[in-house]
């Protein structure tokens, strides 16, 4: 979530700052735009963390699913991590750096509209509470 909300404040700080060096002025269409770009960049924002993190995630699942029950459910050559810098480097020795990012397509496909959904509602919640807020 740091790094969500880190990536989100870095992408908005951005956009804020081409928006004005572009001297694109504050008309009320382009104000109500700002919920959907909130959206954009939350999901950018998702994209960003989740492929930062997801080497870690990936091993985390392969120590979950090792579990003291594999013997049960899996047969033949699996193979079996004492902690977490030795399956990463199980994984990096025998399958190469790539296959720590391998599945990242359906968790990002799964993370970035979710977070663009919370941060479109952030964006239309600060809308509405400051154009009803007294001046």
């Amino acid at each position: 979530m740091g790094i969500v909300f880190t990536s989100y404040d870095t992408l908005a700080s951005s956009y804020s700052w081409m928006r004005r060096s572009l001297l694109v002025g504050n008309s009320p269409i382009l104000r109500g735009l700002d919920a959907v770009q909130d959206a954009i960049i939350g999901g950018s924002a998702a994209v960003i963390a989740k492929t930062c993190v997801y080497p870690l995630d990936l091993v985390r699942k392969r120590l979950q699913v090792q579990g003291p029950q594999l013997a049960n459910f899996a047969y033949g050559a699996v193979p079996k991590y004492t902690g977490m810098a030795n399956a990463l480097a199980y994984i990096v020795r025998n399958e190469g750096y790539l296959a720590l990012f391998r599945g990242l397509t359906p968790a990002l496909i799964k993370a970035a509209p979710a977070s663009a959904a919370i941060f479109y509602v952030y964006g239309y919640t600060r809308d509405l509470v400051l154009t009803v807020r007294p001046k």
